[in-house]
């Protein structure tokens, strides 16, 4: 039962493995895959909505990967229906539950059209893949089509019921603080 989570604050629920707070510390929101509910090599997406980049954009989030079981996180651009890795981390990539999380920048090809986080678990429960803080932009000085800005941004902090999750698209069920499960389309 493989599914990305939003956690409000604090560890997840597994030890030895996960962050300890999200991106901004304390009680910051995040999204993590909770290692000890799937099977080893079980995978999950996490897809942004239907973005417009006529011109090619930038991505940029942060990612926790602490636990001695890490499977492997990739983030796939999309044109299309054709999605393309364009960055993949596996196995153990923090020190610790409470090292910082790792900052990542990417340039998105003209024309993509979404964005996706596929999780892969590791072997046993002590791998709890995390991110955080995502932000789609344009940059500035782009063509005309494109306006320079944020085009999608999803801090998992303010979640409007349960099937909000940043209008994000997830595999299998999600499962917000209050314990309900929601079933949602891939």
């Amino acid at each position: 039962n493989n599914r990305w989570v939003v956690d409000t604050g604090g560890p997840t629920p597994s030890r030895y493995t996960g962050p300890s707070a999200g991106q901004g510390g304390g009680s910051d929101n995040y999204a993590h895959i909770e290692a000890s509910t799937s099977m080893s090599g079980s995978v999950s997406h996490l897809t942004t909505p239907t973005l417009s980049l006529s011109y090619g954009g930038q991505l940029e989030f942060y990612y926790h990967m602490y636990g001695s079981n890490m499977g492997t996180l990739t983030v796939e651009q999309c044109v299309g229906t054709v999605c393309s890795p364009i960055w993949s981390r596996q196995g153990q990539q923090h020190s610790s539950h409470t090292a910082a999380w790792t900052r990542v920048h990417l340039q998105l090809v003209p024309g993509t059209t979404n964005v996706r986080w596929v999780g892969q678990m590791g072997s046993s429960y002590r791998g709890d893949m995390s991110v955080d803080t995502i932000e789609v932009s344009v940059p500035t000085g782009v063509q005309v089509a494109d306006v320079p800005g944020t085009v999608f941004s999803c801090f998992f902090e303010k979640l409007s019921g349960y099937a909000d999750f940043c209008n994000m698209g997830h595999t299998g069920l999600w499962r917000p603080a209050n314990g309900h499960t929601t079933p949602t389309s891939a």
